[in-house]
């Protein structure tokens, strides 16, 4: 059976062997409200328990646009997540990214990692 997969000019999502999302967001893509909601109802199509696991790997220039992040969170779409793992390979990003995080009210725990390997291996602790 084909494993689902979602793939947009800006993202490409698949659901690893061990029920993972990864969330690949291309390089120079910024997301917005409208590409967060789509994912998100691609994520409630295909999520086998009611929360999930998610790998998100930014390539080199992805990002959001202003406000976006803030307002999916108002929109109440973080309760499928179990755990979240964000891939940010270069270090200015992730300091930016750990001070959001850090100062983000989230529901499940969520780490910053610089490579997948180690990003997939927390997520299946």
């Amino acid at each position: 059976m084909n494993k689902p997969e979602l793939e947009t000019d800006k993202v490409h999502i698949t659901l690893l062997d061990n029920s993972i999302f990864r969330i690949l967001v291309k390089e120079d893509a910024k997301l917005d409200i409208e590409d967060l909601d789509k994912n998100h109802s691609f994520f409630l199509e295909h999520k086998i328990e009611p929360k999930a696991l998610f790998l998100i790997v930014f390539k080199n220039g992805a990002t959001t646009e202003k406000g976006a992040t803030e307002k999916f969170f108002e929109k109440g779409r973080m309760k499928i997540k179990r755990k979240e793992a964000l891939v940010i390979a270069t270090l200015p990003n992730r300091i930016m990214a750990n001070l959001y995080v850090g100062l983000s009210k989230r529901s499940h725990p969520t780490k910053i990692f610089s490579n997948e390997e180690d990003a997939v291996k927390w997520l299946t602790e």
